[in-house]
């Protein structure tokens, strides 16, 4: 049984090491651009930690299976998109950096499922080479909506997902 907790920083070096060898199964599957110039360095996970929002998805034992980013955002909006649009607006929560240790098979989707318990409208983006990630999403039934914008201007697949509430 695998749940999901706050990171602390005792974990970090593992995260690192699940991150560095994320990176090198994205450059193994094709996806030569994404998460490159160090990126995520160690001092933005940090960063995260002391914020509070890098999360660990663990086994029973404490084991880091996965690690990411989330955040729940209630001003402003997700980057602009183009070429599409968002499913539904407000409040939402971002997930960034999902990284797999690579030891329990969809490991991802408990990750995604925590998130979407938290709140019901999820954004993500990726990189358009991220082949593996773009299918996890579509596995999680995430909606592809358009392309968003890095601050440093590289374009991202943005994706969502969220439970739209019907009045009667």
């Amino acid at each position: 049984m695998a749940i999901v907790r706050k990171a602390n920083l005792r974990d970090i070096e593992i995260i690192m090491n699940i991150i560095d060898n994320a990176r090198a199964l994205m450059r193994i599957t094709g996806n030569k651009k994404q998460w490159i110039s160090g990126y995520p360095s160690l001092k933005l996970i940090t960063e995260d930690v002391l914020n509070e929002t890098c999360y660990v998805c663990v086994d029973e034992d404490d084991i880091i299976l996965a690690t990411f980013f989330f955040k729940i955002i209630t001003d402003g909006i997700y980057p602009e998109i183009c070429k599409g649009k968002w499913l539904c607006e407000g409040m939402y929560g971002i997930v960034h950096r999902i990284a797999s240790a690579g030891i329990m098979k969809h490991v991802s989707d408990i990750c995604l499922n925590w998130c979407f318990e938290q709140c019901s409208n999820i954004c993500i983006d990726t990189h358009e080479d991220n082949k593996i990630m773009q299918h996890v999403l579509m596995r999680n039934k995430f909606i592809y909506c358009g392309i968003t914008y890095t601050d440093s201007g590289s374009p991202r697949l943005a994706f969502q997902k969220c439970r739209i509430e019907k009045s009667i």
